[in-house]
């Protein structure tokens, strides 16, 4: 498309846009890294947050202290970990992938999602087998095992790393910011 503005002419010069493979490739590559990253966050969950502690009455394991603070605060550090990883893979995305567009974008979001519920099921699982051998054992007082409460918590990551994505597309469509080339 050709004409002019001011007076002027121009010719109409399309940006040259990614294939349609290699937007497919990026957005497995999205995908792929916060699932990869996933253990990790969960095992960090896992030797960070508090345990609840249980006694032995009776015969069976009960809570020491209902009303711990060590639920919530497990659920807090969860939270914590799932947004700091949400984050940094949202930047990394941005970083890496963002002439790619809405395929980035929808493979970082649903990455996300099962990010977190890898982080949950490795962390809630570590500490199980003690668990279980210090019960089998007889012994007076336990750590319980994390077990995540706030299942609200599992949208942290993909949130964190969606609106990561878009700040940084905002602050770099100001001039200020990263270059990614």
């Amino acid at each position: 498309m050709t004409g002019t503005a001011f007076g002027q002419p121009y010719e109409h010069v399309e940006p040259p846009s990614p294939p349609v493979r290699s937007d497919v490739l990026a957005a497995l590559v999205t995908l792929a890294v916060p699932l990869l990253v996933a253990a990790p966050v969960g095992l960090g969950w896992a030797a960070l947050a508090p345990r609840a502690v249980g006694v032995l009455a009776g015969g069976r394991y009960l809570q020491a202290d209902p009303s711990s603070a060590a639920y919530i605060a497990g659920d807090g550090y969860f939270l914590a970990a799932v947004l700091l990883a949400g984050m940094v893979t949202g930047l990394a995305a941005w970083f890496f992938g963002q002439q790619h567009g809405p395929a980035v974008v929808t493979a970082l979001a649903v990455g996300g999602v099962g990010a977190a519920l890898i982080a949950r099921r490795v962390g809630e699982a570590v500490g199980v087998e003690a668990l279980e051998r210090a019960v089998q054992g007889g012994a007076a007082r336990v750590d319980v095992a994390l077990d995540l409460g706030a299942l609200a918590a599992l949208a942290g990551w993909p949130a964190a790393a969606v609106l990561a994505y878009l700040a940084a597309t905002l602050v770099r469509g100001r001039g200020h910011g990263f270059s990614s080339g």
